[in-house]
């Protein structure tokens, strides 16, 4: 129906534009393209989110551009795609942010950004948005008194944000840009109230969408450290299947994501089958102490640090043997949430090998077979994934 999407919890189509860099996921090559970086540019923060996944981080870091500008430059010879400025803090409170941006389009890839819009002002966004493929601001309400709760903020700083977004989509259309700009609202509680106020904002401020997601909840004692509402969440799909389900012609949507089927069908997560996590040759997270992480959960997180990139650049780190045995030593299982946004992907690509008995060299043996054979019709370039 136009205009509403229920989206898959998978790591997202676009992945599968790809079959050769997935290919290498799957049997795991050390020099396998990474096609994403996620970055995080420093630590600081100016909302005051309760659920915050990175409240414990205890101290100030901003990253040096310089640090950031060698890194893709290298990561793009090796097949980097694009860059996701995000947090970890709030991207858009380092100093050098604008020119990050502008320096990763000048070197022909993509970059999208995830930020509160608190300081996204009018300048900012005649600065960035012609150098931005995406953006999206972390809406989380259609109220005030909502977005206190889900951002800790008052009633002057939601109207702010308001404000802010509503300029940039001026901004949008007066500089005739394609930039998508979107609101996400992670469910807290299941407010039908607020959750066609939150679309309705959403069109009337100019946006191209509104996308809904479970909130992770911090639980110490859950796998992953994060636990979700689920009786919430449950409850929560029913008003959102009504939003969705309504035309608001083409030039808006409505999504709700990360509602993997277990929860819809079962009202419960489970983890999935796969023992890898092939997610992690896909894409990175350089965070803002300049260090590089396996997962963009994990950041911070010692476990999952695979390198410095102050002092060693991304090739070296990404071709490493430390990264080959993390690869081969890390259970989602046991140290990853359920709904991992790759708990499809991962799930899909252990059921390709393991049901069939295949060894990871068997596995690249037939796959390299079949990209030769180019009039192979079941060839898995063409047709594995999708």
């Amino acid at each position: 129906m136009p205009g509403s999407t229920v989206a898959p919890q998978v790591a997202g189509p676009k992945v599968f534009a790809h079959p050769r860099t997935l290919r290498d996921a799957v049997i795991f090559r050390r020099d396998a393209l990474p096609l994403h970086l996620e970055v995080d540019l420093t630590t600081n923060c100016n909302s005051r989110c309760p659920h915050c996944t990175f409240q414990d981080t205890d101290k100030d870091y901003i990253l040096d551009s310089w640090v950031f500008n060698r890194v893709i430059l290298d990561a793009s010879g090796m097949g980097l795609r694009a860059v996701t400025f995000t947090g970890g803090g709030e991207p858009t409170l380092n100093p050098e942010f604008a020119g990050m941006v502008q320096n990763v389009r000048a070197l022909g890839l993509k970059a999208g950004l995830i930020t509160n819009g608190l300081a996204f002002s009018p300048e900012m966004a005649e600065k960035v948005l012609p150098h931005l493929s995406w953006v999206r601001f972390s809406l989380d309400a259609g109220s005030p008194e909502m977005y206190g709760k889900t951002h800790g903020l008052n009633k002057k700083a939601f109207s702010r944000l308001i404000d802010n977004i509503q300029k940039a989509a001026q901004t949008k259309r007066g500089m005739k840009l394609s930039t998508s700009l979107g609101a996400s609202y992670l469910v807290l509680e299941s407010d039908p109230v607020d959750f066609k106020r939150a679309v309705e904002l959403g069109r009337a401020m100019g946006l191209d969408y509104v996308q809904f997601k479970p909130m992770q909840l911090r639980n110490p004692s859950a796998v992953g450290g994060y636990s979700y509402n689920i009786p919430v969440l449950c409850e929560a799909v029913k008003h959102l299947r009504q939003l969705v389900d309504q035309d608001y012609g083409e030039a808006f949507h409505v999504y709700f994501t990360r509602f993997c089927p277990q929860l819809l069908d079962a009202g419960q997560l489970e983890h999935r089958k796969s023992v890898f996590c092939f997610g992690q040759q896909l894409t990175t997270s350089l965070a803002a102490d300049g260090f590089l992480y396996a997962c963009c959960h994990h950041k911070y997180d010692p476990d999952f640090e695979l390198g410095d990139l102050r002092t060693d650049d991304f090739r070296t780190i990404w071709t490493s043997e430390k990264r080959e045995k993390f690869f081969y030593g890390m259970n989602p299982q046991k140290r990853c949430l359920p709904d991992c946004r790759f708990a499809d992907l991962n799930e899909r690509f252990w059921e390709e090998y393991h049901t069939n008995f295949l060894s990871l060299r068997d596995y690249y043996e037939i796959w390299e077979k079949a990209e030769m054979d180019t009039n192979n019709p079941t060839c898995p370039d063409s047709n594995l994934f999708v």
